[in-house]
């Protein structure tokens, strides 16, 4: 019996030891597929917030690119109809500063508008990057490439809208210069 008693007092501590040891293991396992799956769920909610980013990205480059092709453009033709008579004009007035007083801006502003036509090409080209890098995350993201797409689209946005405002300084520039010549010419 003391036998009995005294192997049961061994197996019991024993018995114990590897129930909580493999309670254990079978505890943390379930916690790290828990903690798996969650960190799962919130890259793929990172990765739906960059990928509507981006599409706000591109409607804004898309804003961009309509407003230099139709503003843009529109005062380019303006520019265009008077050009000749403007060249006649400052070609006969090579002496008279103030005419060339108001050549100077207006050409300087016309130039900066041949710019800004097809200036959209560069960040056309970016913003097809970051597509590509969404694409790539989206097949096996590192939450460190996302937020390095996220910087990337920021930065991007920030150009956009850059870009934009300076256009349409321009562009009102430009009308305000342009009424200055045309005034002249009449």
């Amino acid at each position: 019996m003391k036998k009995i008693y005294i192997s049961l007092l061994v197996l019991i501590p024993f018995a114990l030891i590897i129930s909580s040891v493999m309670g254990y293991y079978f505890y943390n396992n379930s916690q790290k597929n828990k903690n798996l799956s969650s960190q799962e769920e919130i890259n793929d909610l990172q990765l739906e917030i960059l990928d509507l980013e981006y599409q706000q990205l591109t409607a804004d480059f898309e804003l961009l690119e309509t407003y230099n092709l139709n503003t843009v453009l529109e005062k380019l033709q303006l520019a265009k109809e008077y050009e000749k008579k403007i060249q006649t004009i400052f070609s006969d007035s090579l002496n008279s500063n103030t005419f060339y007083e108001i050549y100077k801006p207006y050409n300087e502003c016309v130039n900066l508008l041949y710019e800004k036509k097809n200036e959209t090409i560069k960040l056309k080209n970016e913003i097809f990057i970051i597509k590509n890098n969404i694409l790539k995350l989206q097949q096996g993201y590192i939450e460190k490439d996302i937020k390095y797409c996220k910087k990337d689209i920021d930065k991007i946005s920030f150009l956009i809208l850059e870009k934009k405002i300076y256009t349409q300084s321009i562009c009102s520039n430009f009308d305000s210069l342009y009424n200055n010549i045309n005034s002249y010419i009449k």
